[in-house]
């Protein structure tokens, strides 16, 4: 036997745990979906907090610490920006 093949065969990180059950096709279908969904409801709630913001005027701004030009670079960012 040579010695590559005997390392691949036994190499422990390869194979799951022990007792480890792998998702079936249905949870894994799930799990992206739900990925998506969270991706979605994050870029909706990110785009109206900044067409909020983008609505505050000099003293709303100052009253949370913003200058008008950090707010107007935050508020006009696209939605999938963090």
């Amino acid at each position: 036997m040579n010695s590559a093949a005997s390392s691949s065969c036994c190499n422990p990180s390869d194979s799951p745990p022990v007792g480890a059950v792998r998702p079936s096709g249905l949870a894994r279908v799930q799990t992206v979906l739900v990925n998506i969904f969270d991706a979605l409801a994050t870029w909706h709630e990110r785009a109206l907090d900044r067409r909020r913001l983008a609505a505050l005027d000099e003293r709303m701004l100052h009253d949370i610490g913003l200058d008008a030009a950090s707010a107007a670079e935050e508020a006009f960012k696209p939605f999938w920006r963090r």
